[in-house]
């Protein structure tokens, strides 16, 4: 994700929301798959930033992952660690 995105993992482990600098929010929902937050680097001119990317693991008897992204209210960006 781009550094400025904000994201949250919900505790019901298939839910991520993105927090957009706009106050614009996503939800990226999975089925089939647990869906959770790493840490990562976004690079972009040359500028390697730290980041956080989004992961999907599945059991490898699992037959099907679905996701899906979808607009979401979001009242306010999580506060960053500092």
């Amino acid at each position: 994700l781009h550094p400025d995105v904000a994201a949250d993992a919900d505790e019901d482990g298939r839910t991520v929301l993105l927090h957009l600098p706009s106050g614009q929010g996503w939800r990226l929902r999975s089925h089939g798959a647990r869906a959770a937050l790493e840490e990562s680097v976004y690079v972009a001119g040359g500028e390697a930033r730290r980041s956080v990317q989004v992961v999907l693991r599945a059991e490898p008897s699992t037959d099907r992952v679905q996701w899906a992204i979808t607009r979401a209210s979001v009242a306010a960006a999580p506060a960053e660690d500092g």
